[in-house]
């Protein structure tokens, strides 16, 4: 169920990727011819996978696989940046091979798959790490810092190189919470930079009519 709708972009006849002029077969059968709702199917279709990855062993082993994992990590910041990839560099690449080279439009699509997945993907990796997961690392840290409760702190290597559980009074200052959420600080200065130089330029610049 949930394979048939990444082919469904919305309601109504003719919207399934088969360039067709009625709806494709697939979206006719799991519809009830159009009874169902397409958002309410996906809702469905989510939650079926869900229910499967809960009870079913083999696609819990491959949900659990690296390359799995990895699309895991990956997969938000390839949410929020995606767009921009392909509604930029792919579709004016596409019209360079298209209109300028004379490639065949299946041919032109292949070759922009095989060339901006990979690097989609390392992009997606990069503000994994430079991003997500310093603002998700820095979220658990302040909540564990605010809470009535504390939980204890993780036993770590010392200098020695012996497992010792760190004092909870120093774990929790303000010094020590300052240095465990570092990646933070650079990212607001990645922000700060971005911010100056854009008006920097925007003060300076000229723009052509």
């Amino acid at each position: 169920m949930f394979l048939i709708w990444g082919s469904v972009p919305n309601d109504g006849p003719g919207l399934c990727l088969t360039l067709y002029d009625e709806r494709c077969t697939a979206y006719v059968w799991a519809s009830w011819n159009g009874f169902l709702p397409m958002r309410g199917m996906c809702f469905f279709a989510a939650i079926s996978a869900i229910i499967l990855a809960l009870t079913s062993d083999v696609f819990g082993w491959i949900l659990a696989t690296p390359p799995f994992q990895f699309l895991g990590k990956v997969s938000y910041p390839l949410y929020l940046i995606h767009m921009l990839i392909v509604v930029w560099l792919e579709r004016d690449t596409y019209d360079y091979f298209v209109d300028t080279l004379n490639y065949p439009a299946e041919d032109a699509v292949v070759m922009i798959f095989l060339i901006y997945t990979p690097f989609l993907l390392v992009v997606a990796w990069v503000l994994e790490i430079i991003i997500d997961r310093p603002a998700k690392e820095f979220a658990g840290e302040f909540d564990r810092q605010i809470r009535r409760n504390r939980p204890k702190p993780m036993p770590a290597l010392n200098s020695s190189g012996v497992m010792e559980r760190p004092d909870e009074a120093e774990y929790y200052s303000c010094s020590e919470f300052s240095k465990r959420i570092w990646p933070i600080y650079a990212f607001i200065a990645w922000l700060l930079f971005v911010f100056v130089t854009t008006e920097i330029f925007a003060a300076f610049h000229t723009y052509k009519e």
